[in-house]
């Protein structure tokens, strides 16, 4: 008596077990195909989405109590905290998730994803959070690409000089790509949701 597990198929089951002379089969398992849902990249998608969110979840909690706060407050101090509720929104969160989202790709790219988003920030009434999760990642994306295939190139004693200008014109470039394109396109979309 062999108490392994065989690899037959039999009437559409799963492999065969021998257990005290009796045969159990286990049900075939039906998953999706891989190449239409893969779980391991959706994961990886949303981890890195959460890694853009998470190190600012202490901003989002000091904005959500100044907007608890407001009502309780009178006159001047009351149109203070509405004032530094709006900023909070409209441009920290924004500025903040950019940073993060660039820096998670590219260590320097932070800085210029935080340049980058004040192009969309510029033109836009609606808090732009969704368009700083695009904007924060696709300017790392550019800043590594950067330095892979052009900062190889430069010669000694030159490179200080050439990520700082890099990174201010590529950071002019995509602020102003996200002022023309990603900013009106973002709020587009937000704005059919």
């Amino acid at each position: 008596i062999h108490d392994n597990v065989s690899d037959t198929n039999a009437g559409g089951c799963g492999p065969e077990k021998r257990k005290g002379g009796v045969i159990m089969r286990r049900p075939k398992r039906s998953y999706a195909k891989e190449a239409t849902f893969d779980l391991l990249k959706i994961r990886r998608f949303g981890h890195y989405l959460s890694g853009m969110i998470m190190p600012n979840v202490s901003v989002f909690i000091t904005w959500g109590i100044i907007t608890t706060l407001i009502p309780y407050f009178q006159g001047p101090l009351q149109q203070s905290f509405i004032e530094m509720d709006q900023l909070m929104i409209q441009f920290l969160l924004p500025v903040l998730i950019a940073y993060t989202g660039g820096r998670l790709i590219e260590k320097r790219a932070g800085v210029v994803a935080a340049i980058a988003v004040i192009g969309m920030l510029v033109d836009s009434e609606d808090p732009q959070i969704l368009g700083a999760m695009v904007i924060g990642p696709l300017t790392g994306w550019n800043v590594f690409l950067f330095d892979k295939y052009i900062f190889p190139r430069v010669k000694a004693g030159y490179e200080m000089l050439v990520r700082n200008f890099s990174a201010g014109i590529i950071g002019m470039l995509l602020g102003y790509l996200s002022l023309v394109f990603i900013g009106p396109f973002i709020a587009g979309v937000t704005q059919q949701i």
